[in-house]
C-alpha cells in the first residue's frame, strides 16, 4: 500500500537534509536511540488519519501521537537476566 503525504501534516523545511535510515538507527551521543525521521512521523501519522476515516481537524494530534509511538519503538531493550 502506497501513502500519499497527508495534507495536514506540520511544515517540513526542505532545506535542511533528510535524515538517512543509517541516521534513525545511530545512537545519540548520550546512547539514546536517535529520534525517529520525519518520514516515519509523517507516515505514522498519516496512518492514523486513514484509519479515523480521513476526518480531518486532529493533524497536530496524530502527529504528536506518532512521533509518541515511534520514540517508544525506538527504546532500546534491557538485557534480560
Amino acid at each position: 500500500m502506497t501513502l500519499l503525504p497527508h495534507p495536514h501534516t506540520p511544515h517540513i523545511d526542505h532545506d535542511e537534509p533528510a535524515a538517512t535510515d543509517d541516521a534513525v538507527a545511530e545512537l545519540a551521543p548520550s546512547g539514546v536511540p536517535a529520534d525517529p525521521a520525519e518520514h516515519e512521523i509523517a507516515t505514522e501519522a498519516y496512518t492514523r488519519y486513514l484509519l479515523r476515516g480521513c476526518q480531518d481537524g486532529h493533524a497536530v494530534e496524530d502527529w504528536l501521537e506518532a512521533e509518541r509511538t515511534l520514540r517508544t519503538k525506538h527504546l532500546p531493550t534491557p538485557p534480560q537476566a
